[in-house]
């Protein structure tokens, strides 16, 4: 994905067949799409998630700071996306 081409690349993802979209932002991009759910993460502090509670949906920043493991994280983000 290149900077700035977030909703073209994730037109281009539902258009190609995908049903969920994870979303991985980096600077808080409010990115959705009409058709498709597209749950925003944000892996690198959580700063960012506690100021963007509306934007960011999935805060990832417990693997970072060792609250959390990435096996851990990811039995979280499978159980949100299949609720």
């Amino acid at each position: 994905m290149h900077p700035g081409n977030d909703v073209e690349c994730v037109t281009a993802q539902v258009g190609a067949g995908a049903n969920v979209v994870l979303f991985t932002t980096g600077l808080g991009t409010p990115t959705g799409n009409p058709i498709c759910p597209c749950p925003s993460s944000y892996p690198r502090t959580r700063n960012l998630a506690r100021r963007m509670p509306d934007i960011i949906d999935i805060d990832t920043g417990g693997i970072i700071s060792g609250e959390s493991s990435i096996e851990q994280m990811g039995e979280e983000i499978l159980d949100r996306v299949i609720k």
